[in-house]
Parts: structure tokens; C-alpha cells; sequence
């Protein structure tokens, strides 16, 4: 069975936020998708309009709309199944690295970070 349509009414400040992500700057694609999403049904379009205008899947925008109706919160990635995280910011030493990577980056040495970085740089 098919869900309602939520309404969207977001605040001024929500608005601005989500127009500062949908211009793109330094987030990801699917964050700036989905604010986009929100924006146009907080514009009043419908499913079918925003599918035409963005070109995602008209479930995709439904999903996304459903979930912006519970405010920007609800634009992250939610909780997934699976195995936990093998590193997390504590055990995290060399910012900026994948945690597959940072296996590797585990050191006493208070100059390992910079030593890795400089290596890093040459490829």
C-alpha cells in the first residue's frame, strides 16, 4: 500500500541550509540530491514533478520526502545491518585516511604523521 504524501513546510533557516547543500560546495552527491528533493516538495511539486525535474526514480523521491518531513535530521544515512565498524574517531590515528588504511598507520612515533603524509605525496 502506498504511503501519503508528507508535507514539507520547512523554516526560513531550514530552507537557507538546505539551498547552501544543494549548491553542491564540498558536500556529497546524495546529500545534494536529497536537499534538492526537499526544496522542490517544500515548493509544493509532487513526486512525479521532482522525479521529471532531477531524475531519480519517483520512489527515490518519495523516500527522501517522507524523510525530509522529519526535518534535515532525517537527510542522513540511517543505521545499518552488519558488521560494526572496525575503527572509529578514538582509535583513528591519521586523519584522513580510510580505516582499511589506517591498519596500517597505527604508531608510537609523534612524527609517523607527517613522515606518512610525505609519503602519501609522492604517488
Amino acid at each position: 500500500m502506498r504511503q501519503p504524501t508528507a508535507a514539507i513546510r520547512l523554516t526560513d533557516e531550514e530552507s537557507k541550509t538546505l539551498e547552501e547543500w544543494a549548491r553542491r560546495g564540498k558536500k556529497e552527491n546524495r546529500l545534494v540530491e536529497r536537499a534538492r528533493i526537499v526544496l522542490l516538495a517544500n515548493a509544493g511539486r509532487t513526486d512525479q514533478r521532482i522525479a521529471e525535474a532531477l531524475r531519480p526514480r519517483t520512489a527515490r523521491v518519495s523516500k527522501w520526502r517522507q524523510r525530509g518531513a522529519k526535518r534535515l535530521g532525517g537527510l542522513g544515512e540511517a543505521a545499518r545491518s552488519g558488521k560494526p565498524a572496525k575503527y572509529d574517531q578514538a582509535t583513528e590515528k591519521c586523519a584522513g585516511f580510510s580505516a582499511v588504511t589506517t591498519s596500517a598507520c597505527i604508531s608510537t612515533d609523534p612524527e609517523f604523521r607527517p613522515k606518512a603524509a610525505d609519503v602519501v605525496g609522492l604517488y
